[in-house]
């Protein structure tokens, strides 16, 4: 086999100060496993390097050149003259060594062995490169077969690889497996690698997107509607109140999520004269974010008060429940000459309307939600006015966070 010249080992190394790595070592392994490779100090392959490679003084190869073989990949642990590690660099072929194509998998380079339709052992400890989550793929008699790790475990000398696979089974011809390149504990994104975002405005079942192996995910209940008022008589006045905001939750599954029932809350009806409709609750299965109670209508008197919905409650959330916001209570007097109508809640999804006053001699309906989930505004009503309507709420939502 061709041997080409490793990459980044030939170079002077250094500690973390930057001063040479006198007396330290290089050990070389096969890509991803404990298991050690040799090198050569020649391109034809006939002077083995010592293992682990030793530096001088300098922080060099004392032995020359560190050449690799064509077609594999290596990992190399650089450590000082205390054994200590300095820095682990896996998955390194050789300089111009076009025999190996990079793309999502890294061949583990130790063959594994069969040891049933949803399992296999590797040689040594590798629980770290066979985590759970992680994607494989194997080769089989039967083909390529595509697998999440449900669990590995170190019983010396061997490490069981237990799966999951997508469709097919392992069988007794298993000769290679390779693993993905993001795993579930070291991922190129924080908190793990965000594979699609859903965002669910009408109810439907949920289906995940290919790879998804957890979900996050955000429930926001239907707002409550505003209330309106009653027609006025001379010296009456009527101010109707906010509907209140949808309960948020916040949910993450690992399992029984897929074909999960998406229930999106209905927007609380606006009150014509009467009190606002309430909001409808969002759900995912168990979990529910409840809808907002609608506003009450303002009644037709001199001095008029009416009172803000209650915010939507919540259960079943496992990172986040929290209850919505109440809407606010329409006041108004004719003695004091003011009409206030009041604002719905906000929700997490969106804010509420603008509140409305008017004069005695006028009268206006209430402003409708502008987000997802939050409640109506109150409509008002001056001295010997008809009756008015209050604001819709807003629609519930569902956002699900897709993980592999």
């Amino acid at each position: 086999m061709a041997q080409f010249l490793a990459p980044i080992i030939n170079d002077q190394q250094e500690d973390a100060n930057g001063n040479p790595l006198s007396g330290g070592s290089i050990e070389v392994y096969l890509a991803g496993t404990s298991t050690p490779a040799a090198t050569t100090s020649d391109k034809a392959g006939l002077i083995p390097n010592t293992w682990p490679i030793v530096l001088n003084t300098l922080g060099v190869n004392n032995q020359g050149a560190v050449w690799i073989t064509g077609g594999s990949a290596y990992k190399f642990v650089i450590k000082n003259a205390a054994g200590v590690t300095q820095r682990t660099i896996d998955n390194v072929s050789g300089v111009n060594d076009t025999t190996i194509a990079t793309d999502q998998w890294i061949v583990y380079q130790a063959a594994p062995t069969y040891v049933s339709a949803t399992s296999f052992t590797v040689a040594g400890d590798q629980t770290q490169i066979f985590q759970a989550r992680r994607r494989l793929k194997t080769t089989n008699t039967g083909g390529t077969i595509y697998s999440t790790v449900v669990s590995s475990s170190y019983g010396a000398p061997n490490t069981t690889v237990t799966v999951t696979n997508d469709s097919g089974v392992l069988d007794a011809g298993l000769s290679q497996v390779s693993y993905g390149i993001i795993s579930s504990l070291n991922t190129s994104l924080p908190g793990g690698l965000l594979i699609g975002v859903q965002t669910i405005a009408a109810s439907a079942a949920y289906t995940p997107t290919n790879g998804t192996n957890s979900v996050v995910i955000e429930l926001f209940g239907a707002g409550g509607g505003g209330g309106g008022t009653l027609a006025t008589a001379a010296g009456q006045v009527a101010a109707g109140a906010g509907g209140g905001a949808g309960g948020y939750v916040l949910h993450r599954m690992t399992s029984g999520f897929s074909g999960g029932a998406v229930v999106i809350g209905a927007a609380g009806t606006a009150g014509s004269g009467a009190n606002g409709g309430a909001g409808g609750a969002t759900s995912f299965n168990a979990v529910i974010a409840g809808g907002g109670v609608g506003g009450a209508a303002g009644n037709n008197a001199p001095t008029s008060s009416s009172n803000g919905g209650a915010g939507g409650g919540v259960s079943g959330g496992s990172v986040i429940n929290i209850q919505g916001q109440a809407g606010g209570a329409g006041v108004a007097s004719f003695a004091a000459g003011y009409v206030q109508g009041q604002v719905g809640g906000n929700s997490r999804a969106g804010a509420t309307g603008i509140a409305v006053n008017c004069g005695l001699a006028n009268s206006f309906p209430g402003a409708a939600a502008v987000g997802r989930g939050a409640g109506g505004c109150g409509g008002v009503a001056g001295a010997s006015q008809g009756a008015t309507s209050g604001g819709v709420g807003g629609a519930g939502l569902a956002i699900i966070y897709e993980y592999a």
